[in-house]
């Protein structure tokens, strides 16, 4: 009972430290409705309609929808080679909309294998993943539904 109450004081902890940082630093990104990213072979990058030139994902907040439950958003991310150096990690966070439906969040790499990660928090409405990534290879990030229907409100995906 005391882990429970643990876990639920870190979720919320996280989820307003989240968004304190989120509406400070003003870094959300809207998913571009042009692009047709519902598939591991076309995904959106992630920073797409970020300021022009904007190469380090990292602080940036992608906001999107799924339409329907067989609906998926897959995005590709690099990180540069300024933002590495040996055991570099970064914190992949996926705040599911509002209205308690849980969406997931998958890692691979530009081969489709998994990428390995360290959960952090994984709660109906966070989820948090760590990674160990190297520079200038594209990682795909896959946001689904994990229940039979989705929410009419946005999903916001982080990297931290």
């Amino acid at each position: 009972m005391k882990f429970k109450k643990i876990a639920i004081v870190l979720s919320a902890v996280s989820m307003l430290a989240f968004g304190a940082q989120s509406a400070f630093a003003n870094t959300n990104i809207d998913e571009q409705a042009d692009v047709q990213n519902n598939n591991y072979y076309t995904p959106e990058a992630y920073l797409a309609g970020a300021p022009a030139g904007t190469i380090n994902p990292f602080n940036y907040n992608k906001l999107g929808t799924l339409s329907s439950p067989s609906d998926t958003d897959w995005y590709s991310v690099t990180f540069p080679s300024n933002t590495y150096f040996p055991g570099a990690t970064a914190l992949i966070t996926l705040v599911s909309p509002f209205g308690g439906i849980q969406y997931g969040v998958s890692i691979l790499d530009s081969n489709g294998g998994v990428v390995d990660k360290t959960i952090i928090t994984n709660t109906e409405q966070l989820t948090q993943y760590r990674i160990n990534f190297l520079p200038n290879v594209e990682y795909k990030l896959h946001v689904y539904s994990l229940s039979s229907s989705v929410s009419p409100y946005k999903y916001q995906l982080a990297i931290n």
